[in-house]
């Protein structure tokens, strides 16, 4: 993302002063008495070759990326002056985040909020909730749809703002017609001050403390939307009348050049046939940037060379199979595995820390991959987490926690709170109450588990994963990894013309890469929409992908248990299925959770229901 470092800035009029393009950092609203503008997104340096070429910001089309989702706010200009109508707005505003934390988990800590100095109110969040995004040509109008769906009813949305060369107000600038300044404000702020106060307020430049974007996490229910509105975008593309040249006639038209539509369809037609012709990487790519020269406009280099190095990479993962005689087995060779295997079972297995569970799964191996299946609250992650700790404290050996939606601080709460037996509240107390110093309670954690490993790195694919497992064996506990634990699927990085298509791929390949680094691999999922708190999950649950199911070893569901939710204040009552197990029977484990500790543990005084 280093590469999209460009903005355009307008100061006074907009229609009489765009085209001024500039670094990010470059700009100074220092000293300004007059209205200042910025883009909404940001670009690599096609947008100022672009302005430069055509002295005009129109009509660009180019890749673009987002840092944050405005919503913008607006009273109607006949009303501009009525404060009525402006605190009709703030009360609709207020509704407004209200609903993004109600129907799609937004914490209000994640919002920034700001006054515009006249007439509106603008909410934004970072567009990390989306998980990770790339640079796109169609990134706004995904970001359209997202705002579309999620401001549906709330007419004073502007729509007219999500298009790559979109403008807003600069915050802490003056608003050139009311003379007052463009103001964040908290959401307290908002809810409690009057229309008055606020305007009171942006007399002034001002400003408020917000959540830095590196606490900001993934959100399931709008990396959902986003994905949504991505295949959406993708398949209105797709039914257009094709302008990629697509049969051997018109091949000579490519080498040619190509305008500005063609060019990245174009350049992976050349470089197929290139591959197919054996030609190695660099030389394709000199021959690329030799032709690139007659596009109109060219490519930009970094990207044509990013542009090559994947078709290689993607071209090589198709045909690098290996064939040899050692990977044919009869039934003496065979033997001789399993002599080894049966002799050094022990040592090998994985136990979950449930008896009745790891009865029927006989123990997980290197090489086998279990999927948790359930909706989002119902306890998964804890119930990962409670996993870590059982084989982490029975073996000995190092388990590698991969939390892509938990930061690294609510694992460590967690632990302590199911290590030491207390509540979330009294971990936090007793960290606060020290000076600098860990307290001598949560050295449990290191001392008890010292082989325990947490990577809270997200946008990873299973090649990074892959390359962190054996990161982590080479340079930090010295030995091959016991158990790996992955929250969760949906937030891994897959390759795919679709939502479909890309989970589908990482739930292959993620028995792939359990069998080549002979390790066993947990990983979480979520399950359909449909499904209720209290529906028991089946093996056509998984979201997304079925191939999901087809790959695993092993299918758990976990869910919570309506009839035993009475039971017990302290404990909530969980339930573990076994959908799939290709070592033994299927059935039910009833599990309870402490609801202070989240410490699990199975509910003996249920009858189990077992096949």
């Amino acid at each position: 993302m280093e590469n999209y470092i460009y903005k355009e800035f307008v100061t006074g009029d907009i229609e009489s002063n765009r085209g001024k393009i500039f670094k990010m950092g470059e700009y100074s609203t220092t000293g300004l008495n007059t209205d200042a503008y910025q883009s909404i997104f940001r670009f690599d340096d096609s947008f100022p070759e672009y302005v430069n070429r055509t002295k005009a910001v129109k009509g660009y089309a180019g890749i673009h990326m987002a840092d944050e989702l405005p919503f913008d706010f607006d009273v109607p200009k006949e009303f501009v002056s009525d404060l009525t109508k402006l605190a009709e707005l703030k009360a609709t505003v207020v509704k407004f985040c209200h609903m993004l934390e109600s129907n799609y988990d937004v914490p209000l800590s994640y919002l920034r909020i700001c006054f515009s100095g006249r007439r509106g109110f603008e909410v934004k969040f970072s567009t990390k909730v989306f998980g990770s995004i790339n640079p796109s040509i169609s990134l706004a109008k995904v970001l359209k749809g997202v705002v579309k769906d999620v401001a549906d009813g709330y007419d004073q949305v502007d729509m007219s703002i999500y298009h790559a060369t979109a403008l807003l107000r600069i915050p802490l600038t003056i608003h050139g017609g009311s003379q007052r300044y463009k103001i964040p404000l908290t959401f307290d702020e908002l809810t409690n001050l009057t229309v008055e106060e606020i305007i009171n307020l942006s007399k002034l430049p001002r400003t408020v403390d917000v959540l830095q974007d590196s606490d900001i996490r993934p959100i399931p229910a709008l990396q959902e939307l986003f994905d949504k509105w991505q295949e959406e975008i993708k398949s209105q593309s797709s039914k257009k009348p094709k302008d990629t040249v697509t049969n051997g006639d018109d091949f000579n038209a490519i080498l040619n050049g190509v305008a500005e539509t063609k060019r990245n369809a174009a350049a992976i037609k050349l470089c197929g046939k290139f591959i197919r012709g054996n030609f190695d990487e660099s030389y394709t790519l000199a021959i690329l940037r030799m032709w690139n020269e007659k596009n109109d406009p060219p490519l930009n280099d970094s990207e044509l060379a990013s542009l090559v190095t994947r078709a290689y990479n993607n071209y090589s993962e198709k045909t690098e199979d290996e064939f040899n005689v050692d990977a044919v087995y009869d039934f003496k060779k065979a033997s001789q595995e399993y002599l080894v295997y049966a002799k050094n079972l022990d040592k090998k297995k994985v136990t979950l820390g449930f008896p009745s569970l790891d009865k029927k799964l006989r123990g997980l191996l290197a090489g086998e991959t279990l999927c948790i299946q359930g909706k989002t609250g119902v306890g998964k992650s804890g119930l990962v987490q409670n996993i870590a700790h059982n084989y982490g404290l029975a073996s000995g050996e190092p388990v590698l926690i991969f939390s892509m939606e938990m930061p690294i601080t609510g694992i460590v709460e967690r632990a302590c709170q199911i290590e030491m037996n207390i509540s979330g509240l009294q971990v936090e107390e007793l960290f606060s109450g020290t000076n600098d110093e860990l307290p001598e309670q949560a050295k449990l954690l290191f001392t008890k588990l010292p082989n325990v490993y947490i990577i809270t790195k997200t946008g990873l694919d299973l090649q990074k994963i892959k390359q962190w497992i054996e990161f982590a064996e080479e340079n930090v506990y010295h030995k091959k990894t016991g158990l790996v634990l992955i929250d969760y699927l949906g937030l891994i990085k897959g390759k795919g013309s679709n939502l479909y298509e890309q989970v589908s791929g990482v739930g292959r390949g993620m028995k792939d890469l359990a069998k080549e680094l002979e390790v066993p691999i947990i990983f979480l999922t979520q399950i359909n929409k449909s499904k209720l708190d209290f529906d028991e999950p089946d093996m056509n649950s998984t979201r997304d992908s079925g191939s999901t199911v087809e790959s695993c070893d092993f299918l758990l569901s976990v869910w919570k248990e309506k009839d035993r939710l009475q039971a017990s204040p302290e404990n909530e009552s969980i339930n573990i299925g076994i959908h799939k197990n290709r070592k033994g029977g299927l059935g039910m484990i009833p599990v309870r959770m402490n609801r202070r500790t989240l410490k699990m543990e199975e509910d003996t005084d249920v009858h189990l229901k077992t096949q």
